[in-house]
């Protein structure tokens, strides 16, 4: 997999964000009554030994009016013979649990409040939440690598 990438840390690059899903319908007939209420999801996708994909997807859960949903993706890619190599899954976790959710986060809000402004729901408005402590990276189920004759596969 051939990965775009910016350098992160000593020995961490990752990907330009990718919107991967979007979807946006307003069935109301004014202004929301209520302030909408969000809810956060992750998927893990990992592609080699050193390189993990997350989606990252903000969903409206509360509005029967309103279907909105977005999902962002990024990739990880642990340099060989960096530190981070020395624990690779410890690594990963770290960058799914903290660094996916705040460095996407901003693209999700973004696309959704634009989504919604040109609606008419000028009103409409996505928490600042502290996005890298809804996991630990404790919390997180790494997959495990492909098998090395999967890798570059995909």
């Amino acid at each position: 997999m051939s990965v775009n990438v910016e350098r992160w840390g000593e020995g961490v690059r990752l990907s330009q964000p990718r919107l991967r899903h979007v979807a946006f319908e307003w069935r109301g007939e004014n202004a929301l009554s209520m302030l909408p209420r969000f809810q956060f999801g992750m998927q893990l996708y990992r592609y080699s030994f050193s390189l993990l994909g997350v989606d990252f997807t903000v969903t409206e859960i509360d509005n029967s009016d309103l279907t909105c949903s977005v999902t962002y993706h990024v990739v990880f890619e642990i340099e060989d013979g960096s530190p981070e190599s020395h624990q690779m899954d410890r690594a990963l976790r770290m960058l799914a649990a903290q660094v996916a959710p705040t460095t996407l986060y901003p693209f999700c809000r973004e696309a959704l409040v634009s989504m919604a402004n040109r609606a008419g729901l000028t009103e409409f408005v996505l928490p600042v939440t502290n996005v890298g402590a809804l996991w630990t990276p404790e919390g997180i189920d790494l997959p495990a690598p492909p098998a090395p004759f999967e890798w570059g596969v995909g």
